[in-house]
């Protein structure tokens, strides 16, 4: 009969954490959405913050799909783009572009002003060549 409790006791602790798992997977994706839908302006070039926000984003994104999360970031990303120009930028949300590129690419030509793409390819290209060749 304790065999028999204590296989009960633990299979109900199991599921347990593993409810709680799913629920903080998307108590953390519907925070970043919160959180990105709050920028309504970046001044200067961004804090460390912000910067933060996008990347944490881009990972969710990777590890857990919402059209909803990315068409935040890449709103979140335009603005961004229109006040600091510096190359690393494309490297926040390159994990859910290298990743998810088929569910996310079609999601940012839509949200992200032309202007912006074209900058942001030629940030890519930026990072890629500086990879490839070094910095200096």
């Amino acid at each position: 009969m304790t065999l028999k409790r204590y296989l009960k006791y633990i299979l109900i602790s199991f599921s347990l954490i593993l409810m709680s798992y799913q629920s903080f997977g998307s108590n953390m994706k519907e925070a970043y959405i919160k959180d990105l839908k709050a920028v309504k302006e970046i001044k200067g070039s961004g804090d460390n913050k912000l910067l933060t926000l996008i990347r944490k984003s881009s990972d969710e994104l990777v590890d857990e799909w919402s059209p909803e999360l990315a068409k935040e970031l890449c709103r979140v990303y335009d603005k961004l783009l229109n006040v600091n120009q510096n190359y690393f930028l494309s490297e926040l949300i390159g994990p859910v572009m290298k990743k998810r590129k088929k569910e996310f690419l079609p999601i940012f030509n839509k949200v992200v002003s032309k202007k912006n793409r074209e900058l942001h390819k030629k940030l890519e290209e930026m990072v890629e060549r500086e990879t490839r060749e070094g910095n200096g």
